[in-house]
């Protein structure tokens, strides 16, 4: 037999069009709405860090509250962006895992639709009800930190 099985690699790659279906019923729930918007959901964005109106490379972070690994000092996310060091890169190529640039209300949307999303909807409010989904995704609006 010749057949290679897929590395771990692959695997999770293949998984990884499941992330916008898991976030969808959390965007409905919060913001009643289908959109990732960047503050919410700053994971799904790219983010370029700028120091004297020069780029020095992308950002990647979870959270607002969190301290990106990639700037060498002790700022949050919440920080940088407040104090103008973090921005978005061109919302035309800022899609990440499987979302693409909503037409009608800005800000990303799942490339598969929102219907598996809707289907789990109940779950994800039971799970946020009891903090169970708080405390998997540490998720915070912008502004609660």
């Amino acid at each position: 037999d010749t057949r290679q099985l897929p590395t771990n690699k692959q695997r999770l790659c293949f998984l990884h069009f499941l992330v916008p279906n898991m976030f969808t019923p959390i965007a409905l729930l919060r913001q009643q709405t289908f959109t990732f918007d960047e503050m919410t959901f700053p994971f799904f964005y790219r983010w370029k860090l700028s120091e004297g109106g020069k780029e020095k490379g992308q950002l990647d972070f979870r959270r607002f509250d969190e301290v990106p690994k990639q700037t060498g000092n002790d700022m949050t996310a919440g920080d940088l962006f407040d104090n103008g060091y973090i921005s978005l890169f061109d919302i035309g190529h800022n899609a990440r895992s499987y979302n693409v640039v909503s037409s009608l209300q800005g800000g990303l949307v799942s490339t598969f639709g929102p219907g598996v999303g809707l289907l789990f909807t109940p779950v994800v409010a039971a799970a946020t009800a009891s903090g169970y989904v708080d405390m998997c995704y540490n998720l915070r609006l912008r502004g609660t930190r």
